[in-house]
């Protein structure tokens, strides 16, 4: 925290400004600049703001591509009630630092006439600042065909190696990280980053950036692909007999553009199968939900296919009947893979001697494809208990997720998500009621709030998916 001695209002005579003393996140180190006067560069806010800014120190110490990835949070404290503390939160756009731009921060942190009546000097007359400094990264998982090969079941398999890069990168820096390590391969990038891409575009975009869901970005899945196709399918095969899924293979989505022409080449690779059926690999939210046939490939996908036998002789192999059957036979032999890791959730809560650990929940998401953000959440509400926040999400909670209806957040049972609205979902007991809701639940200014007159949902023409939670 810095002190602002002897602040008055406007007309203050102190220094123009005040450079904190240096303090240091790893490697990397940062001091405040206060302008209590506020910035003479910027004349709409000089005698009447006071402007504050985070700066990146011992420049001449860095090399030359040196780059700092950070968000933070500038404040104004109020003496005697935290409410009233003034805070501004940096986004996106102002987390990279490097040799050009080696402060960010703002010109107007408060007026000027502003603090005194409004009890920010504290009995010493000095004005107090401080900021919460947090730096990021994006962790790249990397994985190649051969472990895809040599795994059973839901997933992609174990990952080779992690690579480690300030969350601001860009595809060149990716790349450059990439060649370092595998030199002869080119790279395929997660989904979300498959549109077009300058080399010098940041991987991410610029989102605001709250403290809590800048972890759902904290890392990702990149496949290496020495082939180098444009869009391909990952496609497996479950053995309905054994519960057994496996890789096969992946397809060139041009050459392979639906479930049916899959088919054909599943039938040069098992020739004793007469019938096929597809679903699409989920994360494990939909997973727990029901199935449906694939109706469209996109680049990416994971489509499991099994063999479909008639019920009876003669009967249509793709009846409604065989295909619920089909269905059901499939779910069983998925649950199995589900259940081993709700077992592992259940060991650890069983066993009263073992120390549960944020770490330990943060690796039963990801095998639950649960985000990070939302367990971090969760484990805020239950005030850093990771035992009792393990207990709240094995009672099968739909985590961050909030009724448009009734407002419940995290709430338990069967999620009814509109397939035309936008973010539009219900709990099951405001879905049972089927009325028309006015209104729904919509952030505002990083608040959740109730937001009236919201007329886009018919519930007579809008199809809603339900959707189980992990746990159910």
């Amino acid at each position: 925290m810095v002190h602002v001695p002897q602040f008055e209002a406007p007309g203050n005579h102190g220094p123009d400004r005040i450079v904190s003393d240096t303090f240091a996140i790893d490697e990397h180190s940062f001091c405040l600049w206060i302008f209590p006067r506020g910035n003479p560069n910027e004349v709409e806010y000089y005698d009447r703001s006071l402007s504050v800014y985070l700066v990146v120190t011992d420049l001449e110490k860095r090399p030359l591509d040196w780059l700092t990835c950070a968000v933070f949070t500038l404040s104004v404290v109020h003496p005697t009630d935290p409410s009233k503390t003034i805070r501004w939160h940096s986004s996106l756009h102002d987390n990279k630092f490097n040799h050009a731009l080696y402060n960010w921060g703002v010109h107007s942190l408060g007026d000027l006439s502003s603090f005194k009546p409004n009890g920010f000097v504290f009995p010493d007359g000095s004005l107090r600042v401080s900021t919460r400094v947090r730096l990021m990264s994006i962790s790249v998982r990397v994985h190649v065909e051969a472990g895809f090969m040599a795994h059973e079941g839901l997933g992609l398999g174990p990952h080779v190696c992690t690579i480690d890069l300030p969350f601001c990168s860009t595809l060149a820096d990716l790349l450059a990280a990439l060649a370092s390590r595998f030199p002869a391969t080119d790279a395929k990038r997660p989904r979300k980053c498959l549109s077009a891409l300058t080399t010098s575009t940041p991987l991410f975009g610029n989102l605001l950036c709250d403290g809590t869901d800048i972890d759902a970005y904290s890392c990702c899945d990149l496949f290496l692909d020495p082939a180098s196709l444009d869009s391909f399918v990952f496609v497996k095969v479950l053995d309905l007999h054994t519960g057994v899924l496996r890789y096969v293979g992946r397809l060139c989505l041009s050459a392979f553009p639906t479930a049916q022409a899959i088919v054909a080449y599943l039938a040069v690779a098992f020739p004793h199968v007469a019938h096929w059926m597809s679903v699409r690999e989920e994360c494990a939210p939909q997973l727990a939900s029901m199935l449906s046939p694939v109706d469209r490939l996109l680049p990416s996908d994971v489509v499991i296919f099994a063999e479909c036998t008639p019920t009876r002789a003669g009967a249509s192999p793709t009846s409604d009947t065989n295909t619920d059957r089909w269905m059901m036979r499939v779910r069983r032999c998925l649950d199995q893979y589900l259940d081993r890791h709700y077992k592992h959730a259940k060991a650890l809560i069983a066993n009263r001697l073992h120390h549960i650990t944020l770490h330990d929940i943060e690796c039963i998401g990801d095998l639950l494809d649960l985000p990070r953000f939302r367990i971090h959440s969760v484990f805020a509400k239950c005030h850093e208990n990771a035992r009792r926040t393990l207990q709240y999400i094995m009672e099968g909670r739909h985590l961050g997720f909030i009724c448009d209806s009734c407002g419940e957040t995290d709430f338990v049972g069967a999620r009814y998500n509109c397939t035309v609205c936008s973010d539009y979902d219900l709990c099951h007991p405001c879905f049972e009621r089927s009325h028309q809701v006015r209104h729904r639940y919509a952030n505002v200014d990083g608040k959740w709030r109730r937001v009236p007159n919201f007329d886009d949902h018919n519930p007579a023409t809008h199809p809603m998916h339900c959707i189980y939670p992990v746990f159910s």
